[in-house]
């Protein structure tokens, strides 16, 4: 008895097509006496927690951020827009008991405070973002996206500064997490 072996399946063509990767175009080599000098992440300016409740309240985490610090700016944060969202609802008329309990019901409070982190600070923010998990009374919803950052090509001196040849366009990962009351 001799073994035979298990035909492929065809593919077709339109399951092939879905299935490529997508092309991406390489940065060009350096030369011998270039270096790539590296500018800080570009950024709005921080918003004021006092600030409407449209405009989502963002913080930059980074690698060195301490823990817990963040964890009560992020409380801190939280709290004052709830109490915000109370407010206003109180001033539209609406009874104290009646507003607090539009507050608590999902999308409300203007989508909570938004934590940022790029690079080695991912790690910090997931970490941040577990830890709010773990909360019963958050509300924690991750995203990936990618940011764009700007890196100049420098020719090598002896003396350390070098002219700029030409800027370059770098993508960075970046994770982003939204925390609000449940």
């Amino acid at each position: 008895m001799t073994r035979s072996r298990p035909s492929k399946p065809s593919t077709s063509s339109n399951q092939s097509s879905r299935l490529a990767t997508p092309t991406y175009h390489k940065l060009p080599k350096l030369g011998p006496n270039q270096r790539i000098q590296k500018r800080p992440l570009m950024h709005p300016p921080i918003t004021s927690l006092n600030a409407s409740k449209d405009t989502p309240h963002i913080i930059y985490v980074s690698a060195a951020s301490p823990f817990i610090a963040v964890v009560k700016r992020v409380q801190k944060a939280v709290e004052k827009m709830e109490k915000r969202t109370v407010e206003v609802s109180i001033a539209n008329g609406a009874l104290k008991e009646e507003a607090k309990g539009k507050s608590m019901q999902k999308g409300e409070g203007g989508g909570g405070v938004l934590l940022k982190g790029t690079g080695r600070a991912i790690e910090k923010v997931l970490k941040i973002a577990l830890w709010f998990q773990g909360q019963e009374k958050f509300d924690v919803k991750l995203r990936m996206s990618d940011v764009g950052t700007v890196d100049d090509v420098v020719a090598r001196g002896g003396d350390g500064d070098g002219e700029v040849e030409e800027s370059r366009v770098r993508k960075m990962s970046c994770l982003e997490i939204e925390i609000g009351l449940k």
